[in-house]
C-alpha cells in the first residue's frame, strides 16, 4: 500500500497513541493530530486522510454541554463513516464511533478498570485475521464506565466477564475497541496519576499497585495492536464480517 497519512484525534493529555505512534514511524507513515484539549485545534481536510484513528478520554460521548468540540467531533466523524474512510476507535472512540452511526452510548453494567481477559464472541470467526488476535482470550487493559452499543450492520464480537459489547466491525472498514491495546508504561503510569480518583474499590476496579504489578502484560497487548494494525490498516482482507 502506499504511504498512509493517519490523523489521529486525542481528547486529554494522557490518552496517547501510545504503541500506535511507534507502529506509524517504523512503518514511515505521515502522523497528523487533532487535541481538543487545546483552544488552537483544527480539523483536517477529510480528503487528505487515509485513517481516522479516535483515541479515549474520561468523558462521557453526550457530555456537548462540558465540551463543545464533542458536536463538532461527532459531526465529523458521521463524514468520515460517510465517505467510507478506515476509523479505529478505542474506548470513547469507539463510543464515539458508535454514536456517530446512530448506536446508544450507556452506562456500563459494571466500571471496568484494570487488566482483565476478553474472549470472543462466535461472530468473530467470521473474520479469521482478527479471531486469531484474540481467540486465546488475552488479558488487556480496561479503563471505561460506560458501553456503546453495536450500530446497525455489525454485530458484538468480543466480551468480559464485567461487559459485552468489547469489540465491533463496520462494513469491514471500521473497528471499535473497547479496551487499550495501544497502552504503553508510560502511559499507563499518565493514566493511573490522572485518573486516581476513580480508583475505588469494585468487583472490576484493580488498585493503582495491582495495575502496576501487572504491567509485563503491555509487551503483549502491543504486539497484538501491531498485529491488528498490519491487517486492519495494510491488507485488503477477504475476511470481512457478513451479516447472517
Amino acid at each position: 500500500m502506499k504511504n498512509l497519512n493517519i490523523h489521529y484525534f486525542q481528547h486529554v493529555p494522557f490518552e496517547t497513541p501510545g504503541c500506535i505512534e511507534n507502529w506509524a514511524i517504523q512503518h514511515g507513515y505521515a502522523l497528523t493530530t487533532t487535541k481538543f484539549y487545546e483552544s488552537s485545534y483544527s480539523l483536517p481536510d477529510m480528503g487528505g486522510i487515509d485513517v481516522l484513528i479516535v483515541l479515549g478520554g474520561p468523558m462521557g460521548v453526550y457530555d456537548d454541554h462540558l465540551f463543545e468540540w464533542l458536536t463538532i467531533e461527532k459531526n465529523y466523524i458521521t463524514a468520515a463513516l460517510q465517505e467510507d474512510k478506515k476509523i479505529l476507535g478505542i474506548c470513547l472512540g469507539a463510543q464515539l464511533i458508535a454514536a456517530s452511526a446512530g448506536a446508544a452510548v450507556n452506562t456500563a453494567p459494571h466500571k471496568e478498570i484494570g487488566w482483565y481477559k476478553i474472549s470472543p464472541a462466535k461472530q468473530l470467526e467470521k473474520i479469521p485475521w482478527l479471531f486469531e488476535i484474540i481467540k486465546d482470550e488475552p488479558v488487556v487493559f480496561h479503563w471505561h464506565g460506560d458501553r456503546f452499543r453495536i450500530p446497525d450492520g455489525a454485530e458484538n464480537l468480543a466480551f468480559s466477564e464485567a461487559n459485552d459489547n468489547q469489540l465491533f466491525m463496520l462494513n469491514d472498514n471500521v473497528l471499535g475497541i473497547q479496551f487499550h491495546l495501544e497502552i504503553t508504561e508510560s502511559g499507563l503510569s499518565e493514566m493511573i496519576k490522572n485518573g486516581a480518583h476513580e480508583l475505588n474499590p469494585g468487583t472490576f476496579v484493580q488498585s493503582a499497585q495491582e495495575i502496576t504489578s501487572r504491567r509485563t502484560f503491555v509487551k503483549d497487548n502491543n504486539e497484538r495492536m501491531y498485529r491488528l494494525l498490519d491487517h486492519f490498516l495494510l491488507k485488503q482482507s477477504k475476511d470481512a464480517l457478513r451479516q447472517s
